[in-house]
């Protein structure tokens, strides 16, 4: 099994990443960790969103923006760690879906449906 862990803790006492940890422990296997607090994952503006589907267009060179979405949907087993505080989730988790959530990779249509490409 291939665990991606989605690491949204920003404080180093987090109780989220407590049992985010514990949970980790207990699956076991192989665990890869994006940790967003020190990823530099900006959202997608007007330019970024047509660098990203010319790497879409064209696979195989540089698609460095396209990571985040290959590496979710090769993933087994998917563990997201985000807090919930101030009525809401970290920011950054919401820019991080941003770029996974990619045409081809993570999911695609057939007819007026979505459909799901992860592994998870």
């Amino acid at each position: 099994m291939k665990t991606l862990f989605v690491n949204a803790c920003v404080r180093p006492e987090s109780r989220t990443k407590i049992l985010a940890d514990y949970l980790l422990d207990k699956l076991g296997g192989e665990i890869e960790e994006v940790n967003l607090e020190k990823e530099n994952i900006q959202p997608l503006n007007y330019e970024t969103m047509l660098a990203r589907d010319e790497m879409i267009k064209n696979p195989g060179g540089t698609d460095y923006m396209l990571k985040y979405a290959k590496q979710f949907a090769e993933a087994t087993a998917i563990i997201i760690a985000a807090p919930y505080w101030d009525l809401s989730f970290p920011s950054l988790l919401r820019v991080y879906f941003e770029r996974i959530s990619v045409v081809g990779i993570t999911f695609g249509y057939e007819g007026t449906k979505s459909v799901g490409y992860c592994k998870a």
